[in-house]
């Protein structure tokens, strides 16, 4: 703290005094301190402000105004976001959350998928008739695959690709999916294999109801009659260098 009398200012350090001179023949002499104190103050004021303080406004609360409600605290209308980002604002404080782009909707959350290169068999049938394929019908050939959702908003797809012939021409290739090892198939679907040659199919599937369990998600897989190569042809033998994949996918879309 400085009297400004004293021919100095403290500020902005610390405020300043000026205590109060009196006029007549027995008054204060008025001296250069009395002028330097106060002009100093009037430096440090502006050296402070910098130049223009204002802005583009009228002057300095205009300015404040604009961001500053009249408690000093921010307006909530100072920060925006656009998507995928929103603002919050409570008792002058900004929150801004953020949704990664894999999360947007219509994006994959996430995927699992398993597959089988190369020709393997399995004697077990499917029937070619009105009933659900059954667990013991047919044969796995490890496609299975485990996925937790991370939402029962979102949507699941699953989807098989396929390829494969049996020994007995005509017979149906056929595959079921199963949930959970449940004893029946929810969803099936099938080729014909005309002249003893593989067959390409399968399908996607969207489940009807999502849990966010670990749920396991397999195929079984067979012919209708005599002995099916999954990845190969009707002798059992590999094609293209016994290179043929089949493909079990399991994804999470965001809603």
């Amino acid at each position: 703290m400085a009297n400004l009398n004293s021919g100095t200012s403290g500020y902005p350090a610390a405020l300043d005094t000026s205590p109060d001179l009196t006029d007549g023949s027995s008054g204060d002499e008025i001296v250069s301190a009395h002028m330097d104190g106060r002009g100093a103050a009037i430096v440090a004021i502006e050296t402070e402000l910098g130049t223009d303080p204002a802005g583009s406004t009228t002057d300095v609360k205009t300015r404040l105004a604009v961001a500053l409600n009249d408690d000093g605290s921010v307006k909530s209308t100072v920060i925006v976001a656009n998507t995928p980002t929103s603002v919050s604002y409570a008792s002058g404080v900004f929150t801004l959350t953020t949704t990664p782009a894999r999360y947007l909707s219509g994006n994959i959350v996430q995927m699992v998928s398993t597959q089988t290169v190369g020709a393997t068999t399995t004697a077990i049938t499917i029937p070619f008739d009105s009933t659900p394929i059954q667990s013991g019908e047919g044969a796995g050939f490890g496609m299975n695959v485990n996925m937790k959702p991370t939402s029962t908003l979102n949507s699941v797809y699953v989807q098989a690709d396929l390829c494969g012939a049996p020994t007995n021409a005509g017979a149906m290739a056929t595959c079921g999916l199963f949930l959970a090892a449940s004893s029946s198939a929810i969803v099936a679907a099938g080729e014909e294999c005309p002249n003893d040659n593989p067959s390409h199919w399968g399908f996607t599937w969207k489940a009807t109801t999502v849990s966010t369990a670990t749920t396991t998600y397999a195929l079984n897989i067979g012919a209708s009659a005599g002995t099916f190569t999954l990845s190969g042809d009707a002798t059992g033998a590999g094609l293209w260098g016994d290179v043929v994949v089949s493909t079990l996918r399991v994804w999470e879309v965001q809603n």
